[in-house]
C-alpha cells in the first residue's frame, strides 16, 4: 500500500496567517527575510495532530509507503524536511510543488508514485484530484471517504488501479 498524504491541515496543523506576503512586501529584501523567517518559526512551533501521526505510524508498521504530496512550493522543502523530523513522522518521500497548480501537481504525484489512497483536508481539492485522475486516465474507479477525528475531518481518496 502507498498513501499519498497532503502535510498542511492533514498531518500539520493549518498555518498561522502572520507571515502574509503583503505584510512584508513594503520592506524590501529585509521584508523577505523577515518573512522567511516566520514561515521557519511557524512550522517549527506547529505541532502535528497526533491523530494523524498515529494513523501514518500503523500504515507504517503494516509495510506501507507514506509518500507526502503537499502544494507547499519546493523552495520550503528544508523546513518541512526538519519539521518532520523534529516530530518524528516517519515517511519514505518528500514531494513538493513547482509553479504547477496545486490539483494537477497533485494528480499527477499520485500517479507518478502510484498511489493506492491519497489523504487531503479539502473536499473541494479531494473532488478536483478524483475528477483529474479520472480525466488522466489513470483510474475510473476513485472513492472519496470522510475520516473524523476530534479535531477535523479528512478526506481518503482510494484509488483502485
Amino acid at each position: 500500500m502507498i498513501v499519498g498524504v497532503d502535510i498542511d491541515g492533514v498531518v500539520a496543523r493549518d498555518p498561522w496567517s502572520f507571515y502574509r506576503r503583503e505584510l512584508f512586501a513594503q520592506y524590501g529584501v529585509l521584508g523577505k527575510v523577515a518573512r522567511i523567517i516566520c514561515i521557519f518559526i511557524d512550522y517549527i512551533l506547529r505541532p502535528p495532530f497526533s491523530e494523524t501521526k498515529v494513523l501514518l505510524e500503523k500504515y507504517k508498521k503494516r509495510g506501507g509507503k507514506i509518500i507526502f504530496i503537499s502544494g507547499i512550493p519546493k523552495l520550503g522543502k528544508p523546513i518541512i524536511w526538519l519539521w518532520l523530523k523534529v516530530h518524528r513522522i516517519h515517511f519514505d518521500k518528500l514531494v513538493l510543488r513547482g509553479r504547477e497548480d496545486v490539483v494537477r501537481f497533485k494528480a499527477r504525484a499520485i500517479i507518478e508514485n502510484q498511489c493506492t489512497q491519497f489523504i487531503e483536508d479539502q473536499l473541494k481539492l479531494a473532488l478536483l484530484i478524483k475528477y483529474l485522475l479520472q480525466e488522466m486516465s489513470y483510474t475510473n474507479n476513485v472513492e472519496v471517504e470522510a475520516l473524523e477525528n476530534n479535531c477535523s475531518t479528512f478526506y481518503l481518496l482510494k484509488l483502485k488501479i
